[in-house]
């Protein structure tokens, strides 16, 4: 999963967490410490949502990078050949030229 993503389902759990302190105690605790919490933390929920959709990943995810790097080097390990019919290259998997069709007995 990508970091943005992760901050910003960080982000969406503190909003919430501070929604539901505020509906379950909303009656049972008048303290001003507890009310100051449940009016920040929606917001810092929110900030933090904002920070992750805002700012650009600046690291790539290792496991893309791998997959690009495997691909790259099984690309270049694939021979060509040429067809006898047409002349054309193309790559040794290909069981008959992709351009005429010619198909070796």
């Amino acid at each position: 999963m990508k970091s943005n993503v992760k901050i910003m389902l960080l982000g969406i759990a503190v909003m919430l967490l501070g929604i539901y302190l505020r509906v379950i105690y909303i009656g049972y605790i008048s303290n001003s410490f507890v009310r100051t919490i449940w009016f920040v933390l929606p917001i810092i929920g929110f900030l933090v949502v904002l920070f992750a959709f805002l700012f650009p990943d600046h690291h790539e995810d290792i496991a893309d990078k791998t997959y690009d790097i495997l691909f790259e080097q099984k690309e270049k390990s694939i021979k060509e050949t040429v067809c006898p019919k047409c002349g054309k290259a193309y790559k040794e998997i290909y069981t008959s030229c992709p351009w005429c069709g010619y198909k070796e007995k």
